[in-house]
């Protein structure tokens, strides 16, 4: 009778080992893939923390020239505005102002070649 507990006691014993093993295995796995997530995280954080603080410094560079560029246009305006200016303006006896602006194509004379030839064909193509 003794001996019949014992290997019932061993068997399930057994059982429960093979079982906790099981588990073990499962669980290391899991562990791998977690630690896996967990590395690619850790980069993806890694290279968004880096694209944030590049994209500041672009920012900061844009508002930075932005700031020179208003202040400059301000002082030709103050300039413009001064008293001396207009006076110069005033008794100015010449001015220059532009009346039109032209601009040429390269493509121009290829253009007026196809529809010169369209024309004599008669065909709008």
């Amino acid at each position: 009778a003794q001996n019949k507990d014992w290997m019932v006691s061993r068997s399930r014993k057994e059982e429960e080992k093979a079982a906790a093993e099981d588990t073990l295995g499962m669980d290391t796995e899991n562990r791998e893939g977690e630690l896996e997530e967990l590395e690619a995280a850790q980069r993806f954080f890694a290279d968004t923390a880096a694209a944030c603080k590049d994209k500041a410094d672009e920012w900061a560079e844009r508002s930075r020239n932005r700031d020179e560029e208003l202040t400059g246009i301000q002082q030709a305006i103050d300039i413009l505005d001064s008293p001396d200016a207009r006076k110069l303006f005033t008794s100015a006896t010449a001015t220059f102002v532009q009346v039109s602006d032209t601009q040429t194509s390269a493509l121009e004379p290829v253009y007026a070649a196809l529809q010169k030839a369209a024309k004599s064909s008669h065909s709008p193509r």
